[in-house]
């Protein structure tokens, strides 16, 4: 497992890492263009910012040679999430959310033969996930996001159900949380408990949101982690 901070994309972690996360967007006007050197292993959140009509241009072999491109930047050991959340609606960043499962499968297994098998990670609804799955073979990892939005239910709890559920459809597969976290506006209070029960879920590894949304014009939760909580999470890491 693995401490990364994804503030502002910056993908720089603010302490040695596992596992280190970096977007990079396959369409002009989004931020974290290309890889950077860090001192973890990437995960790069690949995100195309195509809708349905892009995706179809992308199964037609539009966007081969960019794909290409960004493969050739990627160390051998990078793990690549493709379109995360997928099951989800569409907004303003999340294009391709709520797509009709069939074009996003034909999308998702195009993109596998450049990139390889990828990191496949939908939302922590579970009901919705099934229809979206590619196939084993082009899926390196399976996991979800999970934040905890201030409810500090154990991690043992939370996440219970659906990592059974990932069990299910992928047996085989590394589970791996694409972004977790939990929100503290005023203070941590309990966070560090919340984080320490993320052992013995049987995860191969996590990555942790660090980023303060409360700086922003429209204030949101605090996801940073605290000193006590930073520790808890390398001590499961070691």
């Amino acid at each position: 497992m693995g401490l990364a901070t994804i503030e502002a994309y910056s993908g720089a972690p603010v302490a040695q890492a596992d596992l280190v996360a970096q977007w990079i967007s396959l369409t002009p006007g989004w931020a974290g263009m290309s890889y950077r050197f860090s001192w973890g292993r990437p995960v790069i959140y690949l995100e195309s910012h195509l809708g349905p009509a892009g995706y179809q241009d992308l199964i037609e072999e539009r966007y081969d040679r960019a794909l290409g491109d960004i493969k050739a930047d990627l160390p051998v050991d990078a793990i690549v999430r493709w379109d995360h959340e997928m099951d989800g609606p569409a907004n303003e960043w999340r294009t391709w959310g709520g797509m009709e499962p069939r074009r996003y499968k034909r999308g998702w297994r195009h993109v596998a033969e450049i990139m390889g098998p990828m990191f496949w990670c939908p939302t922590s609804v579970k009901s919705r996930w099934d229809p979206y799955f590619p196939g084993a073979e082009y899926v390196s990892h399976v996991g979800f996001d999970y934040y905890d939005h201030g409810k500090r239910i154990p991690l043992t709890e939370g996440l219970k159900t659906r990592l059974a559920a990932l069990r299910r459809l992928a047996p085989d597969k590394p589970q791996l949380l694409g972004e977790l976290g939990s929100a503290a506006i005023k203070d941590v209070c309990g966070r560090t408990e919340w984080l320490a029960s993320l052992a013995g879920n049987g995860l191969w590894g996590a990555v942790y949101f660090d980023v303060d949304m409360s700086v922003h014009p429209q204030p949101g939760p605090d996801w940073r982690m605290n000193d006590e909580m930073r520790d808890v999470f390398q001590v499961l890491a070691a």
